[in-house]
C-alpha cells in the first residue's frame, strides 16, 4: 500500500472547510457556559437561560462533527481509506493526546485536594490506580470513573473509541448506496435514542426525565451519558453526513446557506424548549440530525452564516476549541486558587459571574498559547517518531516497484 501517496492526493483534492473549524468555537463556548455560568442566570430571559442550560449539547455536536471530518480526511469516496490503520491511529493519537495530558497534570492536583496545590508526585501516589483509567482513556467505560481527575474529558475517552473503530465502521458506511444513506441517518438517530427510551421506560433510577442536580445523578443516567457504545452512532451520522456531502458537493441539489440556516433555527428551537424535553434524550442525540444537517450546509457554503463561522479570527478560536473545551475545568481552578490567594475574595461565594469575566481571556488565551506550544509541536513530533518507520517501508517498497528504467 503506497500510504504516503495516496494521502497525499486525498488531501490535495479536499480543502479546508473553514466554517467548520469556527463552528467548534461556539460548541465548545456553549459547554463552557453550562459548567460555569448557569446557576447565575435565573433572572436572564427565559430563552438565554434555557440555551445555556443545555449546553450539555455542544458534546454531541462535537460527537458528529467528528465523524464527519475524519470521513472528509480520511476516506476516499468510494471508501478506500487515505491512510492505514496504523497511521491513522497514530495521527489520532498525535492530535489529542498531548494536551489532554497536559491537563490530567494541572486537573491532579486539585482532585486529589481541592483546597490547595499540592505536590504533583504526592496526589499522583494518593491517586494511586484511580489515575489509570483516566491515563489511559477508558475512564468513559465505567461512570464511577468517567469524571475523574478531569471530568470534561469524558468525551475523549469515547472519542478514543470512535477512533479505534472509525477504519473498520465508517468504511461500510461509505460504500452505501446512495438510497439506503437517508435510511442510515434514520437507523442510526433511532439508535441514538434507544438508551434514552429504555432508560426512561425501566426508570433503574427511580427518578424524572429532568435535569438531575449535581451529586444527585444515578448511576444508570450517567452510565447513559458516558457510555461510548450508546454514543457511537452520533458519531457515526457524522460519518453518513460527510458521504452525503462528498457525493451532492459541486451540485445545486442542497443550497448551504438555506439548509444552515433552517438548521440553526431548529437547534435554537429545541434548546428553547429545553427545559420542558426529557433530559436523557436531549442529552444523547435527539439534536444529532439538526447538527448533521447544519454542519452540511455549512460544509456546502454560502450565505452569512458560513462567511462569519470562516472568518480568520474564528478559524483560530475553532483551532483552540480544542483546548478551551479540555483547559477548562484545570484553568478555572487555577484561576480561582490564585485569585482569592491574592485578592482574598472567593470566587465561588457570588462573585463567580464577574470572575468568569476574569476567567474567559484566561482560558481563550491559554488556549491558543498551548495550540501553538503544546498542540502543534508535540503532534509533528509524535508522528515523526512513530512514523517513521512507517515512511521507510513506503520508501522502500516505492523503489522495490519502481520500473528499472526510474531508478
Amino acid at each position: 500500500m503506497v500510504v504516503e501517496r495516496i494521502d497525499l492526493v486525498a488531501r490535495a483534492r479536499r480543502p479546508s472547510l473553514s466554517a467548520l473549524t469556527g463552528v467548534r468555537f461556539f460548541a465548545a463556548m456553549h459547554v463552557v457556559l453550562f459548567h460555569y455560568l448557569r446557576w447565575y442566570l435565573l433572572g436572564a430571559p427565559w430563552l438565554v437561560s434555557n440555551v445555556i442550560h443545555a449546553g450539555y449539547v455542544g458534546v454531541s455536536l462535537f460527537f458528529v462533527l467528528s465523524g464527519f471530518i475524519l470521513t472528509y480526511t480520511y476516506l476516499d469516496i468510494d471508501g478506500g481509506p487515505a491512510l492505514d490503520r496504523r497511521s491513522f491511529w497514530v495521527a489520532r493519537l498525535a492530535r489529542i493526546y498531548p494536551l489532554y495530558l497536559l491537563s490530567l497534570l494541572l486537573a491532579l492536583p486539585f482532585a486529589i485536594h481541592p483546597q490547595g496545590l499540592h505536590s504533583l508526585l504526592t496526589a499522583a501516589g494518593a491517586a494511586g490506580l484511580q489515575l489509570l483509567p483516566t491515563v489511559i482513556m477508558i475512564q468513559a467505560w465505567s461512570p464511577t470513573t468517567a469524571e475523574l481527575i478531569n471530568s470534561p474529558a469524558w468525551s475523549l475517552s469515547v472519542e478514543a473509541f470512535f477512533y479505534l473503530m472509525f477504519p473498520f465502521l465508517a468504511i461500510s458506511l461509505v460504500r452505501l448506496p446512495a438510497r439506503r444513506l437517508v435510511l442510515a441517518v434514520v437507523v442510526l438517530w433511532a439508535a441514538s435514542l434507544a438508551g434514552p427510551t429504555i432508560y426512561a421506560i425501566l426508570n433503574p433510577d427511580r427518578a424524572g426525565l429532568g435535569f438531575p442536580e449535581p451529586g444527585q445523578a444515578g448511576i444508570w443516567i450517567q452510565a447513559l451519558k458516558y457510555s461510548p457504545l450508546l454514543r457511537l452512532p452520533e458519531f457515526l451520522l457524522g460519518v453518513v453526513t460527510a458521504t452525503i456531502y462528498l457525493r451532492i458537493r459541486g451540485t445545486r441539489t442542497v443550497r448551504g446557506a438555506v439548509l444552515s440556516a433552517i438548521s440553526l433555527l431548529g437547534i435554537v428551537a429545541v434548546l428553547a424548549a429545553s427545559s420542558v424535553l426529557p433530559f436523557p434524550y436531549l442529552h444523547n442525540g435527539l439534536l444529532a440530525p439538526l447538527f448533521a444537517s447544519l454542519i452540511l450546509g455549512l460544509a456546502l457554503g454560502g450565505g452569512a452564516i458560513a462567511r462569519f463561522l470562516g472568518t480568520r479570527t474564528l478559524v483560530l478560536l475553532g483551532e483552540a476549541s480544542y483546548g478551551i473545551y479540555l483547559l477548562q475545568t484545570p484553568l478555572w481552578n487555577l484561576a480561582g486558587h490564585y485569585g482569592k490567594r491574592f485578592t482574598g475574595v472567593d470566587p465561588y461565594l457570588g462573585h463567580q459571574p464577574l470572575f468568569f469575566l476574569v476567567y474567559l481571556p484566561v482560558l481563550i488565551g491559554g488556549s491558543v498559547f498551548a495550540l501553538y506550544w503544546v498542540e502543534k509541536p508535540a503532534r509533528r513530533w509524535i508522528k515523526q517518531l512513530l512514523l517513521a518507520r512507517t515512511r521507510s517501508a513506503v520508501a522502500s517498497r516505492l523503489r522495490m516497484s519502481a520500473p528499472a528504467s526510474n531508478r
